[in-house]
């Protein structure tokens, strides 16, 4: 977005500018598969301004065949074609100076992008705690072994010991459950979109959601 930006305000045109950055990608020593994605996108961009596609269509029909990997990085990647798609057309539509639409949205989704990384480092630590919690009762059983005392025989040979260990058995499948439930929860909040209006517009909320990737970077290009 930034060299888009840097090359618009140079007097680049849309197509140009497309190819350039695709240029600069393909010359990358070892370019990852994100890296590759963008250059597939700038080229098909700048192939398509040459028979006069405007490049707001080709971004908005680019991100409806997503090529991310994972679910999360698609949703990013949804997000973003829309937005840049976005930009074009409200620069076509109101003569909006195009390089300062796309920086904005570059700060908008670099925020974001902090943001869910963030959140991602929040979460990690209780997946941890969650599994750790969930291998316990079988590492006290192997701790029981080893110090000489016979756990599993005592649950299961015991009324006392089959009680505990059934009991102990749906606290833990309920506890993980749970927990597990409490994690899903805090990611599906985070990660939910706002809901377009029947115009097209994205409702606008006070409470912003840290994972929405596209609201910040809409209300970018609003201003």
């Amino acid at each position: 977005m930034r060299q888009l930006a840097a090359l618009l305000r140079v007097g680049r045109t849309s197509g140009s500018a497309f190819e350039v950055a695709a240029l600069s990608l393909a010359e990358a020593p070892d370019p990852s598969h994100t890296g590759r994605r963008i250059n597939a996108v700038c080229s098909t961009v700048a192939r398509a301004t040459t028979i006069g596609r405007a490049p707001s269509v080709t971004l908005r029909s680019l991100a409806h065949q997503p090529a991310a990997q994972s679910p999360r990085l698609r949703r990013v990647e949804v997000s973003v074609l829309s937005d840049l798609a976005r930009c074009w057309e409200v620069s076509e539509r109101t003569g909006a100076p195009l390089a300062a639409l796309l920086e904005g949205l570059a700060e908008a989704t670099e925020a974001d992008l902090d943001a869910a990384a963030a959140r991602e480092t929040a979460l990690a630590g209780s997946r941890a705690t969650v599994n750790i919690l969930t291998c316990l009762p079988v590492l006290a059983l192997g701790l029981g072994m080893l110090i000489g005392a016979d756990p599993v025989r005592t649950l299961l040979t015991t009324p006392w010991g089959l009680a505990a260990g059934f009991v102990g058995a749906v606290l833990t499948v309920i506890g993980r459950i749970w927990t597990g439930r409490l994690v899903h929860r805090a990611e599906h909040a985070a990660d939910a979109k706002p809901t377009r209006g029947a115009s097209g517009r994205r409702n606008r909320s006070t409470r912003r959601r840290p994972g929405d990737l596209s609201a910040p970077a809409s209300q970018a290009v609003a201003s």
